[in-house]
């Protein structure tokens, strides 16, 4: 009796699981009428797998268009196209997984629309060790300039934009939870370096709304308002209304409040218009929304607005190391196949700056989880949303610094839907009289007002 095509991709769905690769066959895509051959989360990183079986008539090119189909429909960040040997057909139920262990296959890998197809041949052990590469291979170093770039250029936009609003540093500067001293007058980079972060707060406002907009059917795509007048007060009145049907506090509450404190004017409209494009770009540009490129992105972008203001951030190479060995399994007595256990271990960072640290701490619990074998896509997100509303804590004194480490944890998981995180800006200087000196205060007591 010959297995048929879903049997194989049934078989290695389960041998990726066994090889530790979150790995479903024949899922169905919510809110998407598709249904690739397998479906692999790595890291968070979505890679489709489509497969024919050798006895096809052109296997090898239906394959690979319909993973170049799937790329297209940006259903994935990467694909492999896979032909099985027209021999596996015929091996009974309990031969197959001995199959995949021992015979080849032909597969090819697509990392974007125009690539082309380079045929390989190998064992599916060997094709495990070769997605596992793929985070490594999808983003080029120029790719992630371009994107630097990208962003930079949004917040040059809306940077400038502000420059003719008489006293807005100051206002912006309390906002975000800077002391006004920061941009007197003869402090002209601080002032600049304020106007910045307040661009960045809306470009990252404007990328995590276009995200939202691809998993969550109330939440239009920025294209929707393109063309429309008053551009300002519809973004205030849309991010509004997400803050209370859907949440996500800490990303859209100060980003409204930047708003609140810009005048009505033809030319912050423009400068919103055309952030938004940019912001368009980036999104386009699926493999920079990966948890470690974020992270790199917003470093290189901050190392030049945060200067002149005396902040420093974590590097990601540092801090996912860091965290690899500080999470690793085997130091924890911890059964890491329970996602309620792993849901409820709780990592606090009390000066979180961009969140780097503590998304590092996020996709190591979560790898240690699936590296059992025991996860499946919606045990998956279960946990993910249990880390970031309840176990991940960050404080920090600065609002801006809060809003990026919002950013940094859930915009590369826009389908998580949050409620809430818990993020606190801690008081700093003097207030009332009493001196208070950020997360410090844990030291006085085990509560502090955030």
């Amino acid at each position: 009796m010959e297995l048929k095509q879903e049997v194989l991709n049934v078989r290695l769905a389960q041998f990726f699981a066994q090889m530790g690769l979150l790995a479903h066959p024949e899922l169905q895509l919510k809110e998407r009428r598709s249904i690739p051959d397998i479906y692999v989360q790595l890291g968070g990183l979505p890679i489709v797998i489509e497969a024919e079986v050798e006895t096809t008539p052109n296997a090898r090119q239906k394959a690979w268009e319909k993973i170049l189909q799937r790329l297209g429909q940006r259903l994935c960040h990467a694909g492999v196209a896979v032909v099985y040997p027209k021999e596996w057909r015929q091996l009974s139920h309990l031969y197959a997984e001995e199959a995949l262990k021992k015979q080849s296959l032909d597969f090819a890998i697509a990392l974007s629309e125009k690539s082309e197809a380079r045929w390989q041949t190998g064992s599916a052990e060997e094709l495990v060790e070769i997605i596992r590469q793929l985070p490594t291979r999808i983003l080029s170093e120029e790719d992630l300039k371009l994107a630097v770039e990208t962003l930079k250029e949004g917040v040059r936009i809306l940077s400038q934009s502000f420059l003719p609003l008489r006293g807005i540093e100051e206002r912006l500067a309390e906002i975000l939870g800077m002391d006004p001293e920061t941009v007197s007058p003869h402090k002209t980079k601080q002032a600049a370096a304020v106007r910045d972060i307040a661009g960045l707060i809306l470009m990252n406002a404007l990328l995590f709304h276009e995200e939202l907009s691809r998993w969550h059917k109330d939440v239009s795509p920025l294209a929707k308002y393109e063309i429309k007048p008053s551009l300002q007060s519809l973004l205030r009145a849309e991010w509004r209304r997400i803050l209370q049907s859907i949440n996500y506090h800490a990303v859209f509450d100060l980003a409204v409040r930047v708003l609140q404190e810009l005048p009505t004017d033809p030319g912050i409209d423009e400068a919103l218009r055309q952030a938004m494009r940019k912001a368009q770009d980036l999104s386009r540009q699926r493999a920079i929304l990966r948890h470690d490129v974020a992270g790199r992105i917003y470093h290189l972008l901050l190392g030049d607005i945060a200067k002149p203001l005396g902040t420093y951030y974590t590097s990601v190479a540092a801090a996912t190391l860091l965290l690899r060995l500080a999470l690793a399994p085997e130091r924890w007595e911890l059964n890491w196949a329970d996602p309620q256990a792993v849901g409820a271990f709780k990592v606090a960072d009390f000066a979180c700056g961009t969140g780097t640290l503590l998304m590092a701490a996020v996709q190591t619990l979560v790898d240690n989880h699936l590296s059992t074998g025991q996860a499946n896509e919606e045990t998956r997100k279960a946990l993910l949303k249990a880390l970031l509303e309840e176990s991940v804590w960050g404080f920090d004194v600065l609002q801006s610094a809060l809003h990026i480490t919002a950013t940094t944890l859930a915009l590369p998981m826009p389908e998580v839907m949050l409620k809430g995180m818990r993020l606190y800006a801690m008081p700093l200087g003097l207030q009332e009289g009493q001196p208070r000196l950020g997360s410090l205060e844990f030291l006085r007591s085990s509560q502090s007002e955030a």
